[in-house]
């Protein structure tokens, strides 16, 4: 599989599954790859060839049995005078070794046997794929998924590897007068998922074609979340999503007049202030006949200076990241038209941007909703909520299975889990369930937060009928039961609120692309007809009469 653009990272790579034929050989190493295809096996290890080679080397702490490449000529004399010269790396360190003959060598460190766990496996294939792509190697080896690591199997191993490689590849210079160019189109990595997965190849590439889409779905949605604010108008995003157009894939856009024609008042106050009209996109991806669609709504706002209750200056420049929950949509839509998933999705991209303006919206506003509830506005830095109730009124018209909100939306989601969890947010358990496990299974991980009438209370109304915010305390929660008002009544709904996680404001700043990698594991999982729970039990989602309403674990939800 090889990516559709040239980047400057690996997506441009091509990837296949590999297995070394002759380990013993002094002179090469035959690999039998691209599961499934007629390729020619591809001799690797010749000295001419090696030299433009990065091997990715899993070293374990005992000298005697160090690595996955043990046996293959010169890897095993490096790793060998590395532990004599005292330069193998600790568990979950790299170091980079440069040999004329075997090319790049970067050693990760996995421990003692059987220690290697999941975060260290994402963390060493991760900062592998920066030193390697910095490297430039004309091709690459990938030797890590050949540790046993917990309790991943083998497809899951190459899955997680793969993805965190490219992902830590990532580069981007496009926004810089003279770019840096990199070309990997002409490289190939080959993975390598231990011998003991020999007889299970065909699943080790399903493992590989899942992280290399994920992979894609995470910096799509990095990509578009970095374009600056004078750049990206609502607009802006609105083409993006019709650049999705093709064979099963319809994209409808509703601009100023239409969402007024939709009763939209929530979402056109939002962004009445800026002098860019609105844009709602609905990415309609039919892959699966007349069965009820998956609806992912994502928080668009490409620029958020709160309106009129103006954020303070410091940290603002960041509110370009305001739109990651629509370039989250974005990349899963694009990744689930790439894989042809069976499944129908729906994707709404919310676009719009929040300004101070002689029209924008003020607090103490009464606003009726596309669904007729006349919210009383309390805070105009609350726009996020407004949008995506009135998208997900507009939802109800897809008689959705299942409806899942994605928005970077409240500052008290940050205090709650910093960086490193989403908020997850349902009345179904099964759903909770499912997105947990995906979180689990990712590494991209989700906490349940509750849901109750003790929090809804909070948003009763003198004036209106529920106020547009209860102010800061359990922000969160309060934010997803005002939403829960708007929320279609088929199907079963979760809000992830991605604050903390969308983007980064430590070290190298940017977006991250969470949660597409727990969204895209998700829905390939229900398009396989299977729900996963976080005690890595199994149900089906589909019966003799298609597939069941909400996608939920039966008897678990309460609705």
């Amino acid at each position: 599989m090889q990516g559709s653009a040239f980047y400057g990272d690996l997506r441009d790579a091509s990837f296949r599954i590999a297995f070394p034929l002759n380990k013993e050989s002094d002179e090469s190493v035959l690999f039998e790859s691209d599961v499934g295809s007629d390729a020619p096996a591809v001799t690797l290890g010749v000295p001419e060839y090696v030299t433009d080679t990065a091997w990715i080397v899993p070293v374990s702490d005992d000298a005697e049995k160090a690595s996955a490449l043990d046996g293959i000529s010169g890897i095993s004399d490096l790793v060998s005078a590395a532990f004599l010269n005292g330069l193998t790396p600790k568990k979950g360190e790299i170091r980079v070794l440069v040999s004329g003959k075997k090319g790049t060598v970067v050693l990760c460190g996995t421990g003692k046997e059987g220690e290697l766990d999941q975060e260290t496996l994402a963390a060493l294939s991760s900062a592998a794929g920066k030193a390697v792509s910095a490297a430039g190697a004309v091709d690459i080896v990938n030797a890590l998924p050949a540790v046993p690591c917990g309790e991943l199997v083998n497809d899951e191993r190459v899955r997680l590897s793969t993805e965190a490689l490219i992902e830590g590849s990532y580069f981007s210079s496009s926004w810089k007068s003279a770019p840096e160019k990199r070309d990997f189109s002409g490289t190939m990595v080959y993975v390598y998922p231990g011998e003991e997965s020999r007889d299970l190849a065909d699943n080790c590439q399903d493992g590989l074609s899942g992280g290399f889409h994920s992979a894609m779905a995470v910096m799509a949605a990095r990509d578009l979340a970095s374009v600056p604010g004078n750049v990206c108008h609502p607009e802006y995003l609105a083409d993006m999503a019709r650049s999705l157009e093709g064979d099963g894939v319809t994209v409808e856009i509703l601009g100023q007049k239409e969402l007024e024609e939709q009763g939209m008042n929530g979402y056109l106050a939002a962004a009445a202030g800026s002098p860019y009209p609105p844009f709602m996109a609905a990415v309609s991806y039919r892959g699966a006949g007349d069965e009820k669609p998956v609806v992912l709504i994502g928080k668009g706002l490409c620029f958020d200076s709160g309106g009129l209750s103006l954020k303070p200056a410091a940290g603002m420049d960041e509110m370009k990241f305001d739109k990651c929950g629509a370039s989250v949509v974005y990349g899963v839509m694009k990744s689930i038209i790439d894989m042809h998933l069976p499944l129908n999705v729906v994707g709404l991209m919310c676009g719009a941007e929040n300004i101070p303006g002689g029209l924008c919206y003020r607090p103490g506003d009464i606003i009726t909703m596309k669904n007729g509830l006349n919210v009383e506005v309390v805070n105009t830095d609350a726009e996020g909520r407004m949008v995506l109730a009135d998208a997900l009124s507009y939802a109800e018209r897809y008689n959705p299975a299942v409806t899942i909100d994605i928005a970077t939306l409240t500052g008290g989601c940050v205090i709650a889990l910093g960086h490193e969890m989403s908020g997850l947010m349902t009345d179904d358990d099964g759903l909770a369930e499912a997105l947990i496990a995906s979180g689990i299974r990712t590494g991209d991980l989700v906490w349940r937060l509750p849901l109750s009438r003790a929090y809804a209370k909070l948003l009763k109304a003198e004036t209106g009928d529920v106020l547009q915010s209860a102010g800061r305390d359990a922000s969160p929660v309060t934010a997803a039961e005002f939403l829960k008002n708007f929320r279609p009544k088929s199907g079963t709904w979760a809000h992830l609120d991605i604050a903390g996680t969308g983007w980064n404001s430590r070290g190298i700043k940017g977006p991250t692309g969470r949660p597409a990698s727990l969204l895209l594991s998700y829905l390939i999982d229900l398009s396989r007809g299977i729900i996963r729970d976080r005690r890595g039990g199994t149900v089906l989602a589909f019966d003799a009469e298609g597939p069941a309403d909400g996608f939920g674990i039966e008897g678990e939800g309460e609705e």
